[in-house]
């Protein structure tokens, strides 16, 4: 075994993989303009989708739409996971409340337990948050 061991090392050491470069946390203070949001950005993950949600939010800047997130995620870990995204993304990223505003340069992460839905109010969008049933046994649900 130890030569196909060997082997498969030697293999795989010869592979052309693009790096990936760790992007580093933001330096700048967040702050822009108090807009609304004309264009939206939803983003939806069931379990295992966190790095996948951070690698798309890192690299965007403040001047990005308002992004909403459900993420297959229980009560409890929904605000840790928007707080450990917040510190590394440019823009801010927060657990979402009821009734809250969607800003541009923001991301609004679902509570776990809880659906989000989105509300029309004259020129802005509006955040719903509810206790509705599971959809397809999730809350929140990606669908």
């Amino acid at each position: 075994y130890s030569e196909m061991i060997a082997e498969k090392i030697r293999t795989a050491s010869r592979a052309k993989l693009a790096a990936h470069k760790p992007l580093a946390a933001p330096t700048t203070l967040k702050s822009g303009p108090l807009l609304s949001s004309e264009k939206l950005l939803v983003i939806g993950a069931s379990t295992g989708g966190t790095e996948a949600i951070r690698h798309v939010l890192q690299p965007l800047p403040l001047s990005s739409p308002g992004i909403l997130i459900t993420q297959h995620m229980p009560p409890g870990f929904t605000r840790s996971f928007a707080e450990r995204l917040n510190k590394l993304c440019q823009i801010t990223v927060k657990e979402a409340e009821d009734g809250e505003r969607v800003l541009p340069g923001h991301a609004y992460n679902a509570p776990g337990d809880k659906h989000m839905e989105l509300a029309r109010s004259g020129a802005n969008y509006q955040i719903k948050i509810h206790d509705g049933p599971p959809v397809n046994r999730h809350r929140p649900s990606v669908d």
